[in-house]
């Protein structure tokens, strides 16, 4: 009896094992197990793969404005600006009424993929996110209808920042080479928690 009532208090307070399930954790690890499989130094195998790991980071950053050419539509349909439901920002950001436009569902540049309920970094300075409503596509031109959201700040614990939707702000428009950071950040709960938090890959100040 006394080890039922221990494993019921130990569920009420730290929740279910699940929670500390750590196979996501040890994911990470497997960029640095191919490299030591292949780094061939049995003296200081940490030198090697950080120095690999430094090789193919600077690659990518180098190889960034190449690979921001590639960009994959998915279910756009073509109509005129004065026929969406932006059109007036749309005007504003410089396209005539008469020009077609595609709206889609999502859209990947580079890699990063862009969708309806998605958040982007709107300005790095404070930091300031922003969820997508609607994508709208233009050639290599992409625009974003967003609602801002405020951050609280950032959390130490889950290593996010905890942002909350606010009303009287009223939806903007912004191109994908606008962004404060080229890429989505899809929002995450806590669990048995309302509150939104945003886990970034790096931190943004």
């Amino acid at each position: 009896m006394k080890s039922i009532n221990k494993r019921i208090a130990f569920f009420n307070r730290y929740g279910p094992l699940f929670k500390y399930w750590c196979a996501r954790y040890e994911g990470r690890h497997k960029l640095f197990s191919q490299y030591g499989a292949v780094c061939c130094n049995f003296i200081n195998p940490p030198k090697s793969m950080a120095q690999m790991h430094q090789m193919s980071t600077l690659a990518g950053h180098l190889n960034g404005t190449l690979r921001q050419e590639d960009m994959e539509v998915s279910g756009s349909i073509e109509v005129l600006v004065e026929a969406t439901d932006h059109q007036v920002m749309l005007i504003a950001s410089g396209l005539h009424a008469e020009t077609e436009v595609e709206v889609v569902d999502s859209v990947k540049i580079a890699g990063d993929e862009y969708r309806p309920g998605n958040f982007v970094l709107t300005d790095a300075a404070q930091p300031t996110f922003a969820i997508i409503q609607r994508v709208y596509v233009r050639g290599k031109d992409v625009y974003f209808i967003v609602q801002p959201w405020s951050t609280l700040g950032f959390v130490d614990r889950f290593c996010a920042y905890e942002v909350i939707p606010v009303a009287v702000l009223a939806p903007l428009i912004r191109q994908h080479k606008d962004l404060g950071s080229h890429r989505s950040f899809a929002p995450w709960n806590p669990w048995k928690s309302r509150r939104t938090f945003i886990a970034p890959r790096t931190l943004i100040f």
